[in-house]
């Protein structure tokens, strides 16, 4: 997982391929050292994600492969599953759920809400799914709608980390709404994006970074990231973003 104090520095570069296809690699950014590369898979019906610790080899039946992202028809909800249990193929283990907001806040192309929702380090708890689908109490999916309609129970406050985007700060100088990436970001993108925590019952928002996301150029983007993130839940909010949402187009 990432630090408690500070922030992990790294940095997503989309490679593009023949026939029009491309991957995304991650970067440790002190010493470059490659972490984690992903690509979309082409025939799938929604959006996902095979998740692999050799850029060389992404193919989804291979030992290499650390987890999956799927997203619903939409793209309004991800789900990143890492092995264990016997359903969907062995990869079955909940381990975050990213769940983007569809009620417009202002004008179309403005910045995307965010709720994000993984197990708390310190619980211990990885919900496995198998062959029926957990009770809304059971899953990361649940969390984050209970806590939405801050319905959340406290035994489930306590096995889950909640996150949320933070909110643009009025700047009088450029007349917009800003977020402070501190020279990491480059060019501007309703896709760049920071995460704090979130209290669900009071909708208070945290002061501490939790992930910092944002584009470098055409192909490269930061991200940084601190606990409870690690570098798989990391990577994945940021594939999320990234990914284009049929829930933003129509």
């Amino acid at each position: 997982h990432g630090p408690r104090v500070g922030l992990v520095r790294c940095y997503v570069r989309r490679v593009k391929h023949l026939f029009g296809s491309s991957s995304f690699h991650l970067y440790l950014q002190q010493g470059e050292s490659f972490l984690l590369a992903a690509r979309k898979r082409k025939k799938s019906k929604v959006s996902s994600y095979i998740i692999s610790n050799d850029a060389s080899d992404l193919r989804r039946d291979v030992d290499t492969c650390v987890a999956k992202l799927k997203a619903n028809f939409t793209g309004s909800e991800y789900t990143l599953w890492n092995k264990g249990g016997t359903a969907k193929k062995g990869y079955a283990q909940e381990e975050l759920c990213i769940s983007f907001s569809t009620a417009s806040k202002g004008l179309i192309g403005g910045p995307r809400t965010m709720h994000v929702a993984l197990p708390s380090p310190e619980s211990g708890w990885h919900p496995v799914h198998g062959e029926e689908l957990l009770p809304e109490t059971e899953c990361l999916g649940g969390a984050v709608a209970m806590a939405q309609r801050k319905e959340l129970p406290r035994s489930m406050e306590e096995r889950v980390s909640l996150m949320t985007t933070k909110l643009p700060e009025w700047d009088e100088h450029s007349k917009t709404y800003v977020l402070d990436f501190g020279n990491r970001v480059k060019e501007a993108s309703v896709k760049n994006f920071q995460l704090v925590s979130w209290d669900h019952s009071s909708g208070q928002m945290g002061s501490d970074l939790l992930m910092s996301f944002g584009k470098i150029d055409g192909e490269t983007y930061a991200l940084d990231f601190a606990y409870p993130l690690s570098i798989n839940t990391a990577f994945s909010v940021a594939l999320a973003a990234i990914d284009t949402k049929l829930c933003y187009s129509v």
